[in-house]
């Protein structure tokens, strides 16, 4: 039973760490855009789309941000790229 409540605990860390990390949340209008650009490249059946359109603000940011996560460790990147496709240093 340590082990697994050691494990928990370590994930809660992670969680908070990245939670922590994730950029700030842009203005509705720019969300939108950057959710839509993520949502073309996934290139999702439309019941799908239809579900993740009716997220609220902050599900759809964290999606962006989980994407972009995912794009950085696909392409071993050292920079941080902008899912608006701005470059920040």
């Amino acid at each position: 039973m340590g082990n697994a409540e050691s494990m928990e605990s370590q994930l809660a860390v992670i969680r908070s760490r990245a939670a922590q990390a994730r950029l700030p949340m842009p203005e509705p209008t720019e969300l939108e855009e950057r959710f839509s650009i993520g949502l073309n490249s996934m290139n999702l059946p439309p019941d799908k789309v239809r579900l993740l359109r009716s997220y609220d603000s902050d599900k759809k940011w964290e999606l962006i941000c989980d994407q972009l996560g995912a794009f950085r460790k696909q392409h071993d990147t050292g920079d941080l790229i902008d899912p608006g496709g701005a470059t920040l240093e």
